[in-house]
């Protein structure tokens, strides 16, 4: 949006487009034309023909946005999505996984790890046990509502979580 609204400063102040504003310019208005963003406003058709305009103004094309091959930032754990795979796949064959000096451990399942233990303690195993198939199902339900898994899915899950510990 920023990156628009400098696009507008320029053309509406009759200021020179540098060849890397254009560029950016023409990469952020076709990432405003993608159905799903464009069904975000109050209306979608008058949004599509600005941003038509706009683009048309500064001779860009109308192609689909390009997803990064790389990532490079500090919130991401990995570089892509093949990259995460392939570790947690890896992580996933430990029996025993080191949440509290594992180095092989992405950040976010260590800060996963305290918070699903949070607050719970050994003083009574009942309440141990109860508070880690509660959470098992929260979490269950959430990422079956994330991955927009069918009604039968979550459930399914929620009743794998309710009887954890397994046998």
């Amino acid at each position: 949006m920023e990156i628009i609204a400098l696009l507008a400063i320029h053309l509406n102040s009759n200021l020179a487009l540098s060849k890397k504003l254009k560029k950016i310019s023409i990469d952020a208005l076709n990432r405003e034309l993608v159905e799903d963003t464009l069904n975000e406003w109050k209306s979608p058709s008058t949004r599509k023909k600005t941003l038509l305009l706009l683009l048309n103004s500064i001779g860009g094309e109308v192609k689909a946005p390009q997803k990064p091959k790389i990532f490079k930032d500090p919130s991401l754990c990995y570089n892509n999505t093949a990259s995460a795979l392939s570790n947690l796949k890896k992580l996933s064959k430990k029996k025993k996984i080191d949440f509290y000096g594992g180095t092989d451990v992405p950040p976010f399942l260590k800060t996963l790890n305290r918070l699903f233990n949070s607050r719970v303690w050994e003083k009574d195993y009942n309440i141990y046990e109860q508070a880690h198939r509660e959470r098992l199902m929260m979490l269950s339900w959430y990422l079956g509502s994330q991955l927009k898994m069918s009604e039968e899915e979550i459930r399914s899950m929620l009743e794998k979580s309710a009887k954890w510990p397994s046998p």
